[in-house]
């Protein structure tokens, strides 16, 4: 029988295509999923694996300060981050931008974070966030950007998780000639 490694899926969510990532990773995976504020640091430790998701909003991960207020904790743990944004993996500078300025330096590798495209329902935003859209929308030259800004989007299928779980699995699964766990 394989011994396979504990792990753990923590998010949040701001409009709900992180929660629907982070509920298809637990249910494809076996893993619990928590609410990082539903979670103690005595828990934390516990796990040899960590799936974090957050999203992005106006070049913000929105699980940033937890990360910091639990770097202790996390440091010595295998991280994988899932990063839901209206940037298209294909945009590598935005990507490298989002990447430096919200991803703590001590947390992961950059082969352990996975961008997967999200959801944008302009009705459902709040007002601030639709006028900072708007703001955005006005700002940008490329005329097809400027109008991707402001209409509806949906990328999210459980397709995109493909590359984060076969990662997953892979350190998940303990090798049959060393029984202990590594931290």
């Amino acid at each position: 029988m394989k011994q396979l490694r504990k792990g753990a899926i923590i998010y949040r969510s701001k409009y709900g295509s992180t929660h629907q990532y982070a509920e298809w990773l637990g249910d494809r995976l076996d893993l619990h999923v928590y609410d990082p504020t539903a979670i103690t640091s005595q828990q934390l430790a516990g796990f040899d694996f960590l799936i974090v998701g957050s999203p992005i909003y106006f070049g913000k991960m929105l699980i940033k300060s937890w990360l910091e207020k639990n770097r202790e904790v996390l440091a010595g743990k295998k991280i994988f981050l899932f990063i839901v944004c209206g940037t298209p993996a294909s945009d590598n500078e935005k990507i490298r931008q989002i990447s430096e300025d919200n991803i703590p330096r001590w947390l992961i590798r950059r082969e352990d974070v996975y961008f997967l495209p999200g959801k944008l329902v302009i009705r459902k935003l709040s007002l601030l966030h639709r006028f900072l859209l708007k703001m955005g929308a006005r700002a940008e030259k490329d005329p097809k950007k400027k109008a991707a800004m402001m209409g509806d989007i949906d990328g999210t299928s459980p397709d995109n998780l493909k590359e984060i779980m076969q990662a997953t699995e892979k350190f998940r699964t303990v090798p049959e000639n060393n029984s202990q766990v590594p931290a």
